[in-house]
């Protein structure tokens, strides 16, 4: 936290729901907002979890899911989406991925990740005309998914940790 960042995407975040009000006022601390998803409901323990920080100017706004992918996507601890506004009349989507474990080898793994970015490339398409943003953790390379594959190729975005050499 001693960080000055204006936004904090987090994955894995492992947040009960007893743990968050103490995190949220942590982050408050620090000037911060947090906003975290549920963790997995069919995990024994806390597991998963997805969240979102911001400092002021920047706000976020929980986007109220128009999908049942993404509201599904959303409950397995797996994925979050929020309205950013960054001020200045300038707002965007934040969506946080957080894949399933071993995607990288594990074909099942990797269709349950391809899922959950499906829900969220649903979701955010809703939105058309909005400049969004996509993190997380995958658990693999993006060759490893025919969703990201295809926002790739088709649709013109970008991977930023591609060509991160150049920031």
């Amino acid at each position: 936290l001693a960080s000055n960042s204006h936004i904090v995407a987090m994955a894995e975040t492992k947040l009960e729901k007893s743990q968050l009000g103490p995190k949220q006022k942590l982050m408050a601390s620090h000037q911060m907002k947090l906003v975290a998803g549920p963790t997995d409901p069919e995990a024994k323990g806390p597991a998963c979890g997805v969240a979102v920080a911001t400092r002021s100017p920047i706000r976020q706004i929980p986007l109220p899911y128009v999908t049942e992918n993404m509201r599904n996507a959303y409950k397995s601890g797996r994925a979050f989406i929020s309205w950013i506004d960054y001020g200045y009349d300038r707002q965007g989507l934040l969506a946080v991925v957080y894949g399933m474990p071993n995607a990288a080898s594990d074909r099942e793994a990797a269709a349950h990740t391809d899922a959950i970015m499906h829900a969220v490339i649903e979701e955010i398409a809703q939105h058309p005309t909005v400049p969004t943003l996509i993190v997380g953790d995958l658990n693999g390379d993006p060759t490893n998914f025919s969703q990201v594959i295809e926002l790739l190729n088709d649709h013109s975005w970008k991977d930023l940790g591609a060509c991160a050499d150049i920031w």
